[in-house]
């Protein structure tokens, strides 16, 4: 994980002087989570070795109203492991009307319906979706893969690219509108839904765009694409002659659903997700996941969740048809309870099944989570 930077650092200098001309709020969420030991905890894990599984975490919240239609926001992360922060987000939202807003920063995942229900005390379980956070055999950010056995012995690791990697925001501007039942948006950004950056190393931005339709209070469709440039600046002189970054291209297309009656609410996301590479053609991948959430006492909820992600085939010869990652399906579910306003218990447990893999892969995690709101 990359620790607090020097433009974080005056960030948070700043923050408090604008208490003198504007609003500002702190509030955070920290979790403290007990989990079997013999659990590898490998499907979980970012690049940056961080999990919702682990120990101790902690995220920060800095809400600045600067007047009536601006405002700002900070977000940092801090895991107990390491003497240090990231900072996760840091923008501005213009809010022209009730129903248009325009945000520009450090600025959350644009797509899908996930990166709202990201936080521990929104989340109903403890895990994040294998399609915002899985990482994959395919190297978009260390060292160019030239070769089909350089993807192969990544398989199953869990080092490389997300289909969605939403523990890393982009910088970019994102604009977004409601008319009626009906909400839309369009978002620039430095970097791929992959690969975010946070400095502009290509010279065109990603494009991400969404919309939704609510068929009622009960019922919300909603469907997202993003297309644009995603390998690494380094990879640069790495490529075939004659071609350059902009070149290659990661294209998702996602499709969502949120329904709720009574004490039930279920969500649903789905992505096809297509990698243009320079010495592999096409690498396409698949995923989704499904939970539901029933209250069914005062302060008392169960919930599930199944989430998959599925990978083609290698289109070469050398790699006798197998496929450049491991197919992963993981079923979690459990029970939570708030025990006030500010605190909850979770008691969960989460099952890891590989196809087509080494049984070694596969793993079962039982963990209780303790979360508390500031």
């Amino acid at each position: 994980m990359k620790p607090l930077n020097r433009s974080s650092l005056v960030v948070l200098i700043l923050l408090p002087a604008s208490c003198a001309f504007a609003e500002t709020t702190v509030h955070g969420i920290i979790s403290m989570v007990g989990r079997n030991s013999n659990a590898a905890d490998r499907s979980n894990r970012t690049i940056w070795d961080v999990s919702p599984f682990d120990p101790v975490y902690a995220t920060l919240f800095f809400d600045a109203s600067v007047s009536e239609r601006l405002s700002a926001f900070l977000e940092l992360y801090a895991d107990g492991r390491y003497d240090r922060a990231t900072l996760h987000g840091a923008y501005i939202r213009y809010d022209h009307t009730q129903q248009l807003h325009l945000e520009a920063g450090l600025i959350p995942t644009p797509v899908g319906l996930w990166p709202a229900r990201a936080y521990a005390d929104k989340n109903p379980l403890i895990s994040t979706p294998a399609i915002y956070q899985y990482q994959t055999s395919l190297d978009v950010w260390d060292e160019l893969q030239t070769s089909t056995g350089e993807v192969l012995e990544d398989r199953g690791n869990a080092e490389y690219a997300a289909p969605i990697f939403d523990f890393w925001w982009n910088t970019g501007v994102h604009g977004y509108a409601s008319v009626g039942r009906a909400s839309f948006g369009l978002a620039l950004l430095n970097g791929s839904l992959s690969n975010p950056q946070r400095r502009i190393i290509y010279n065109q931005p990603n494009v991400a765009a969404h919309a939704s339709l609510a068929f009622g209070p009960y019922v919300t469709v909603g469907g997202w694409g993003a297309i644009g440039p995603y390998l690494a600046s380094s990879f640069g002189p790495s490529v075939p002659e004659g071609k350059k970054l902009t070149d290659y291209r990661q294209m998702t297309i996602g499709l969502n659903l949120h329904a709720s009656a009574g004490h039930w609410d279920a969500n649903a996301e789905g992505l096809l997700n297509r990698y243009e590479h320079p010495y592999f053609g096409l690498l396409d991948n698949a995923g989704a996941y499904a939970d539901v959430k029933y209250t069914f006492a005062v302060r008392w909820w169960a919930a599930s969740r199944i989430d998959m992600l599925g990978f083609s085939h290698l289109n070469a010869d050398s790699a006798n048809g197998q496929r450049w990652d491991y197919p992963i399906t993981r079923f979690e579910l459990g029970v939570g309870r708030w025990m006030s306003e500010h605190a909850a218990l979770k008691l969960v447990a989460q099952f890891v099944r590989y196809s087509e893999a080494p049984l070694a892969l596969n793993d079962e995690v039982y963990a209780l989570q303790f979360i508390f709101k500031m």
